[in-house]
């Protein structure tokens, strides 16, 4: 019985990140919802690119996710404004939509054919105006 709370608690431990962001975009142009990305903060070193996977696609339009590298925007690191990979997430809305939509991505770090520390997944709550 004590292993099987052991290993209950270690799964726990483990377990996906869930994060909601409220984003604004233009109608008829869309924009930018987030970015993705990992690094080693003892080094600052990019990691591999993470992989990102689109669970819930909004109602009202598209997500559109580009592969590129940007800064780490994190204030509370001497890693802020390092080049590391990211996958940065666009929403785009269908011409003439106006009004609310949601969407939820899921992420991952790969490196070896294995994932490595860092999992999670955002939902977006998108206005479009």
């Amino acid at each position: 019985m004590r292993l099987l709370i052991a290993a209950a608690a270690c799964l726990v431990a483990t377990s996906s990140f869930a994060d909601t962001y409220k984003r604004e975009v233009p109608a008829n142009k869309g924009g930018y919802v987030d970015g993705v990305g990992f690094y080693d903060r003892s080094t600052c070193s990019a990691e591999a690119m993470p992989r990102v996977k689109i669970n819930k696609e909004p109602k009202h339009g598209k997500l559109i996710l580009k592969p590129s590298t940007g800064p780490i925007n994190r204030d509370n690191t001497i890693c802020k404004g390092k080049k590391i990979n990211v996958m940065y997430i666009y929403y785009q809305p269908e011409k003439g939509y106006r009004g609310p939509d949601e969407a939820r991505i899921s992420y991952s770090i790969m490196t070896s054919g294995r994932t490595r520390g860092g999992r999670g997944s955002n939902s977006y709550k998108i206005t479009v105006k």
